[in-house]
């Protein structure tokens, strides 16, 4: 049995010292790097995106009426976690606690189902540029499509901007 681990020990030793002599040999930076085309001249874009008085055309959706179909969902779904808090602090029955949770969920697909609705009427729905909204932020972060599966809940594909992203790490790190 000695011999068997010895040669197994002489293995893993030999594995370790291939693999920092592997690491040495790799770069300690790399870059990388993306190019859009646009077809514009560079004025007239350097026009729209320096005006911050244009904002609105950056961001074409009707997002003021998204965020008032959000924050009503928000005020709700507080007084429903409000209502699940209070019943398993109050000794309430299991039964209870789990019929307020599942009227939570229910909530929760109500309001999804409301989200996707209402993306689906949206002239933009299709469309890449900037929209505003994202991180569970309605302000000062922004996404390249009006949904996506980073956005909102459900089976939805990602936006043009992530699947790209995935397909070119993929790409490079499967060959």
């Amino acid at each position: 049995m000695g011999p068997i681990l010895k040669r197994i020990g002489i293995g893993i030793a030999l594995a370790t010292l291939l693999m920092v002599v592997i690491g040495f040999l790799l770069p300690a930076t790399y870059t990388v790097t993306r190019a859009v085309t646009i077809n514009a001249t560079s004025e007239r874009i350097h026009t729209f995106v320096g005006d911050l008085e244009q904002w609105e055309d950056w961001t074409p959706w009707v997002k003021a009426e998204f965020d008032r179909l959000d924050q009503e969902y928000q005020k709700e779904r507080g007084r429903t976690n409000d209502r699940i808090a209070s019943l398993m602090t109050s000794g309430a029955s299991d039964k209870e606690i789990e019929a307020a949770k599942a009227a939570g969920e229910d909530l929760s697909k109500t309001h999804q189902d409301k989200v996707d609705a209402w993306f689906s009427r949206n002239t933009t729905r299709d469309q890449i540029g900037v929209f505003e909204g994202a991180g569970y932020a309605s302000e000062g972060l922004y996404r390249s499509q009006l949904d996506c599966i980073m956005f909102t809940k459900g089976l939805k594909p990602f936006c043009a901007a992530c699947d790209r992203g995935i397909r070119e790490i993929v790409e490079r790190y499967g060959e």
